[in-house]
């Protein structure tokens, strides 16, 4: 169809003309299908003439099976028995070996030592303390003895003891019971 115009103006209707024609042949031209992948197949296809129409396109797309070549299974044999690989004997020297099972010197070592120290201690405390009763114990003896001599009554020499040192009661006593003996 198309529209005509006057151009002298006689006329102010615009004049159409229509006339028929033969309908566009689609060609369609497709590439090869592609190989079967995930159970598909694709090609394109494009109309030679071009015409913008689809009632002809043939398909693009179409489902395939997927042929797996056939692979002959492997010949079983029988397994090989495992050799382990002989390894020459190596020498360590003393440093790699002190190095190597140091932890299993050290901590026996120091273990040993706190206990020596721990005994060594306890062993002079205890000394210490024998000796400090014993120096005490004989001088407050010596010192009960002297005070009897003097005429002091154990109530009067008590009263003083208490006054001038941390003596106990029971300390005293045994004391005065071990004087009572020498008598």
């Amino acid at each position: 169809g198309r529209s005509c115009v006057d151009t002298k103006k006689c006329t102010i209707k615009v004049k159409s003309e229509v006339r028929s024609c033969a309908a566009c042949a689609e060609s369609w031209v497709c590439s090869s299908w592609s190989g079967c992948s995930n159970g598909k197949q694709t090609r394109n296809c494009v109309d030679e003439h071009q015409c913008n129409t689809f009632g002809s396109k043939p398909k693009e797309q179409q489902y395939c099976a997927e042929v797996k070549p056939y692979v002959q299974p492997p010949v079983v044999q029988p397994p090989k028995p495992y050799v382990p690989p002989v390894m020459p004997p190596t020498k360590k020297s003393f440093v790699e070996l002190l190095l190597l099972y140091k932890w299993f010197i050290i901590i026996p070592l120091v273990l040993l030592l706190l206990a020596v120290v721990a005994l060594l201690f306890l062993k002079h405390r205890k000394g210490r303390m024998q000796q400090q009763e014993g120096f005490n114990y004989d001088e407050l003896q010596s010192w009960v003895q002297q005070g009897l001599r003097a005429g002091l009554t154990p109530e009067q020499l008590w009263q003083k003891l208490q006054q001038e040192t941390s003596w106990k009661k029971e300390e005293f006593e045994k004391v005065m019971m071990g004087v009572g003996d020498k008598k």
